[in-house]
């Protein structure tokens, strides 16, 4: 008795379409990134980022001309997150791919490094 041959799905080809309304974007200035919890191979298999915006804090200049935090003010910023996203390593690769990709097309336009 034969065994019967491995058959390969059928690709579609798709097109995607962005719609015209989305959210507002958001200004972020702080990410981070975690690696999942790792497959039966004990390989993480995904990715988790999250974007923020943290607002600098207030500083003042105390009478001895130094800079310093005001009375009672926390000692920490809080980060605003805008986001959180999971991801695998190939998406990871695209994502990097696309951002270098932009940075490279700014770069050439303002004549940046």
């Amino acid at each position: 008795m034969s065994t019967p041959e491995p058959t390969t799905p059928q690709s579609l080809l798709l097109n995607l379409v962005w719609p015209q309304e989305q959210p507002k974007p958001e200004f972020v200035n702080q990410f981070a990134i975690a690696l999942g919890v790792p497959s039966d191979e004990a390989v993480p298999e995904i990715f988790y980022l999250s974007m923020g915006h943290a607002s600098p804090p207030t500083i003042v200049v105390g009478s001895d001309g130094q800079l310093d935090m005001p009375e009672g003010a926390p000692p920490e910023v809080t980060v605003d997150v805008h986001g959180r996203y999971l991801f695998t390593r190939s998406t990871l690769d695209e994502l990097i791919r696309l951002l270098q990709q932009a940075a490279n097309k700014h770069d050439r336009l303002t004549g940046g490094e």
